[in-house]
């Protein structure tokens, strides 16, 4: 049985595979609960919100991507302002190059899993008997 999931080490080497050829790489992924990015470039599409960052390393000199780590991070510029963006490997459904589309891969998209509340006993009306 496999430990570990592997898409974020696909991913990763993707992203270095794109920068290591001197492209830019550039990362599309759905918005959701567990992602912090800027709101005012969320797009729509195929009924899903997704934002595309440009990920290189003269965008985002402080971006923190590791197979060992859920999140993705790093700060960056959006109209003006400094924001800083996480999102999790989960959420990306695409990483490849902007001079060359075709090079890079697409993952599926990974919602982020529901958490069950514990369900109360139903509760009943308290008996009195009388005992003699």
């Amino acid at each position: 049985m496999i430990k570990y999931d592997l898409e974020p080490y696909f991913i990763n080497s993707t992203w270095r595979a794109i920068v290591d050829n001197g492209l830019t790489p550039y990362i599309t992924l759905v918005v959701d609960e567990r992602c912090n990015v800027p709101q005012e470039h969320i797009k729509e599409k195929n009924g899903l919100q997704v934002i595309t960052f440009n990920t290189s390393l003269v965008a985002t000199p402080n971006i923190v991507m590791s197979d060992k780590e859920e999140y993705i991070t790093f700060s960056g510029a959006f109209s003006g302002r400094r924001i800083d963006v996480q999102f999790t490997y989960d959420n990306i459904v695409a990483i490849y190059a902007r001079e060359l589309t075709d090079f890079g891969i697409t993952v599926p998209y990974t919602p982020p899993k529901q958490v069950e509340q514990a369900q109360e006993p139903e509760r009943t009306k308290p008996v009195l008997q009388v005992v003699k």
